[in-house]
Parts: C-alpha cells; structure tokens; sequence
C-alpha cells in the first residue's frame, strides 16, 4: 500500500512538472507560478524526516550519460574532455539564433532535471564559457540563457514559497467575495448569492433573483408557468 502511495505522488509530481515547463515554455509566468503556489500548498510533508546528509547522498549518486548526449556537447578529439558549445545548427537571422538557443536550453534543463547530480550542476557555466570562446551568436546565448532564467524563476519561487504570508481568512473571504459578485455581474441578471459557512446545516450557496418577490412567486405557481430558475 505504501508503494502504491509513493508512486502515485511520484505520478502526480510529475504531471505537475510537466504543466510548469509547458507553461515556462509558452512564457506564461505568472500561471506558471500560481501552479507552483498551488502545487507547493498541496505537497504532502514526509512521516519521518530522512537522516542528515541522505539527500545530498542520494543525488551524488544518480548516474548521468556521457555530457556528448546532448546534441551541442562533443568529446575533444585531444587533450581530453569536453567542448560544451559544438555542433550547433547555423542560423540565418537573429530569431533563428533565439530559437536554437532556447531550444538547446529546454534539452539542457530536460538532461539535468532527469540526471539531477552534483556534477551536472555545474555543467551551465562551463556551457557559457564555450558559448564564448567559441563565437556563439547575440541570439544563441540570449535565447539559451533567457529559456533557463525561466526555469530558475520557477525554481525561485519554489524555495521562498513557504516563506510568503499565507492570507488572512477574513480577507480571502473578502476577495472571493468581490470575485463572486463580479461574476455574477457578468451573466447580465439581476442575481444575489448567499454563503453559508461549512458545517452551519444550510446549502453552503444559494442564488437568487434581486426582483423576487412572494406575490410574484404566488402568481406563477397558480397560472402553472413558473419561471425557470425563480
């Protein structure tokens, strides 16, 4: 059963993952960090705390592919090593430069997210470095570089996410309140709703008609047309 639990958090952290890149992808940041907001307020804290030092074990040891699997990443024939800037497309403009530079990126954060390991985590600045020494265009390291930040961004958000101020109850009841109120607005009736607090025994949200009155109410049930919706 306990497996079971662990895979499908594992499941569930992952298809949120994939709506934050899809998300970062597309540029949307600020739903990008309101998925983060709602994922970060809905993750389940460990039973038991793992030993200090464990984490930091576990990631060291994650195996990694040769750093010549991404597709910009070649082993130097001599000398050892790698160049980390080789064998990118050539472009004919300066957006073409952008698109191969944020395309390199998202296959950069897809290769470290996936072997997230303590030499992977210094591979960026040896990429920048070649990026440099090896002439990479305005629109290559722009693009390359703008695609992480956005990662970073969301990662970011993720560390200080517990330290925000969490909402005062009153106040969040306030401006649900305006939004309902707004909503309302927008259907083009003249409607009222009213909020029951959670356990009061009451239907938790009524609606109904700002012009309603009983006589109303007596005239339609006795001529047997009542409204829809009265």
């Amino acid at each position: 059963m306990k497996a079971n639990a662990h895979a499908k958090e594992d499941a569930a952290s992952a298809h949120v993952l994939a709506q934050l890149a899809s998300l970062l992808r597309s540029g949307d940041v600020q739903a990008a960090l309101a998925l983060t907001e709602t994922a970060s307020a809905n993750s389940a804290k460990p039973d038991v705390a793992a030993p200090e030092g464990a984490k930091a074990d576990a990631v060291s040891r994650i195996a990694s592919p040769p750093l010549d699997t991404l597709s910009f990443i070649e082993k130097r024939k001599s000398g050892g090593g790698y160049n980390y800037w080789a064998n990118v497309p050539p472009a004919s403009s300066y957006a073409d430069e952008c698109e191969i530079g944020g395309r390199l990126a998202e296959e950069f954060a897809s290769f470290i997210g996936k072997y997230h390991n303590n030499g992977n985590g210094a591979l960026l600045g040896s990429i920048v470095i070649d990026m440099e020494k090896n002439g990479a265009g305005r629109g290559h390291k722009v693009g390359f570089l703008n695609t992480i930040n956005k990662y970073a961004m969301g990662a970011a958000y993720f560390l200080h996410a517990d330290a925000q101020e969490s909402e005062h109850p009153w106040a969040k009841c306030r401006r649900l309140g305006r939004e309902l109120a707004e909503a309302l607005e927008s259907t083009g009736e003249q409607q009222f709703a009213y909020i029951a607090p959670k356990g009061s025994g009451a239907p938790t949200l009524l609606f109904g008609h700002l012009d309603y009155h009983p006589s109303t109410e007596t005239t339609n049930a006795t001529s047997g047309a009542a409204e829809e919706g009265q």
